[in-house]
């Protein structure tokens, strides 16, 4: 048996979820990815764990009470990007405006996971919210370069009030179950 994975996210409002759902509807018909997000899954990665062992688990999630005494904050969504070759980029995502309460909230849940023994991420954080993964098609690069510069101009806010703890199902829909909850500003 797989051991089970986990990662900690701000998770998205439903209006949120809607919008990006309708953005993946329109980007579907015309870009190649072989996997999109199930609009259930979208959410605000900020901290891949990987496999955590039990007694770890429980630790972390002592730990991540820290959380709830940072401030809900705006988070800001603003425009398509993508991560790879602008030929055959491996992720498609909506960017993440980087702010001073995500980056505070972000070294938070670094320290928790650092205290129960999870390394320090090394590559530097970038917010996104992934729409679609695995470039399975002929190089496009000017439609996809059109798609971005079409969708810089949406964007929309929401407040991030919570901090989840997510386990991992790989073969369900919506893969991802919260495991615990952290309010901030409590």
């Amino acid at each position: 048996m797989r051991a089970s994975h986990y990662f900690i996210a701000i998770p998205l409002k439903r209006e949120i979820k809607d919008e990006l759902a309708r953005w993946q509807n329109d980007l579907g018909q015309h870009l190649p990815y072989q996997q999109w997000t199930y609009k259930e899954d979208f959410h605000l990665t900020l901290k891949f764990l990987g496999s955590v062992p039990n007694g770890s688990l429980e630790k972390l999630k002592s730990e991540l009470h820290l959380l709830e005494s940072s401030p809900s904050f705006q988070l800001h969504i603003s425009g398509l990007a993508h991560f790879g070759n602008p030929k055959h980029p491996r992720v498609l995502f909506a960017d993440v405006v980087q702010s001073k309460a995500l980056s505070q909230v972000k070294q938070k849940v670094e320290k928790c996971a650092q205290g129960v023994g999870i390394p320090r991420e090394k590559r530097a954080f970038h917010p996104h919210i992934t729409l679609g993964k695995k470039w399975d098609g002929l190089p496009k690069k000017s439609e996809l370069q059109s798609f971005v510069q079409q969708y810089k101009q949406k964007n929309f806010h929401m407040l991030a009030d919570e901090v989840v703890l997510y386990k991992i199902y790989p073969e369900k829909q919506p893969k991802y179950v919260c495991e615990s909850t952290y309010r901030l500003g409590q």
